[in-house]
């Protein structure tokens, strides 16, 4: 795949700010704002974003995490039409109120189907987070 122009720039001064960047990057900005983002809090587009920032329930049970999961899954899926999710893994951190996600996917331009992985790191799960 060929590099393309976005945030977030790369390297310093001019050239390293308009560097192209690879695609994944591209991708995993793209996955980083759904989800942590808080679902409605766009104005003019209340459906962007995720609904697990404002989840209110503690982070100890196994449910809790896999409805989490669920959500982050869904919520990806719905608002990133590029993409093919192929997995999702969340490790939580029970104390601070976060989760990092790993997001495995395939993009739909891709002719070769090589699945590509994004790390979203520290994802607040409640407002308590905050």
């Amino acid at each position: 795949m060929d590099p393309i122009m976005a945030y977030p720039f790369a390297g310093t001064g001019v050239a390293g700010v308009f560097d192209p960047k690879r695609v994944e990057q591209c991708y995993e900005s793209a996955l980083r704002n759904i989800l942590m983002t808080e679902k409605g809090s766009v104005p003019w587009n209340p459906e962007f974003g995720s609904s697990i920032a404002s989840f209110v329930f503690d982070l100890n049970d196994a449910i809790t995490q896999n409805l989490l999961m669920y959500y982050a899954f869904e919520d990806i899926q719905a608002q990133e039409p590029r993409l093919r999710i192929v997995d999702l893994y969340a490790s939580f951190d029970p104390d601070n109120y976060s989760a990092d996600f790993t997001v495995t996917f395939i993009a739909y331009d891709d002719p070769s189907e090589t699945p590509r992985s994004a790390k979203i790191n520290t994802v607040p799960v409640s407002r308590m987070a905050s």
